[in-house]
């Protein structure tokens, strides 16, 4: 039996080259295939950066949370300076076991400014220094007690006087010129500040009027 023209004519359209059935189908998202390549690249780009957002917003969480973990142990440790300040003075001026205490102070000039403390214990301003150790020399404990409080190193120690003072509680002081250097950062006992000459007696300790009127009365 001789093929009818229609089982040719099907037969031609599954195996000639050029037939329908033969040809590439088309991009299946013509709104991207279709489009000028640096549309595509914009497209890309929009892509890429939707899923970068989340990235970004999980990292500004983080330092968020660092921040305020960072301020909350700030808070901790102004309030728990300032209890023990506070009870350590008025336990010691009742109680003075150990009888005239000794401490040491360093003078920190940077041409017309002091470097004082802003207390966390509200009694208000100080020059870095505190209470020496036992067996440590007064010039190893200002040392220790500028970069405690202060965050800086000191280069040089110069014995400047020494007074006693009964103000806050017995103690021979002495008191030291420093040089420094580093980054001034603060402590949890207070905050380092830059206080114009004419300034330093405003809220400074009773125990250290001596060397405010010293420095204010050497010029």
């Amino acid at each position: 039996m001789r093929p009818t023209a229609r089982a040719v004519g099907q037969r031609r359209n599954r195996t000639s080259p050029g037939g329908a059935k033969d040809r590439p189908q088309e991009d299946a998202n013509p709104a991207v295939g279709d489009c000028h390549p640096e549309a595509a690249e914009a497209l890309a780009n929009a892509s890429g950066s939707q899923r970068r957002i989340p990235a970004l917003t999980a990292g500004a969480k983080l330092r968020g949370q660092r921040t305020r973990l960072a301020r909350i142990s700030h808070e901790i440790s102004r309030r728990a300076f300032w209890v023990i300040s506070r009870v350590a003075l008025a336990l010691y001026r009742r109680f003075p076991v150990f009888g005239t205490l000794r401490s040491v102070v360093g003078i920190i000039q940077q041409g017309d400014r002091y470097l004082l403390i802003d207390r966390n214990d509200g009694r208000g301003y100080s020059f870095p220094g505190g209470l020496a150790k036992l067996r440590e020399s007064d010039e190893n404990a200002v040392r220790r007690e500028v970069s405690e409080e202060t965050g800086l190193e000191v280069t040089a120690a110069e014995l400047d006087f020494r007074y006693f003072s009964a103000a806050d509680v017995p103690c021979n002081i002495s008191v030291f010129k420093v040089g420094v250097t580093g980054d001034l950062r603060g402590s949890w006992e207070g905050l380092p500040q830059w206080v114009e000459r004419a300034a330093i007696r405003t809220g400074i300790l009773k125990s250290q009027i001596p060397i405010v009127e010293r420095i204010l009365n050497s010029e």
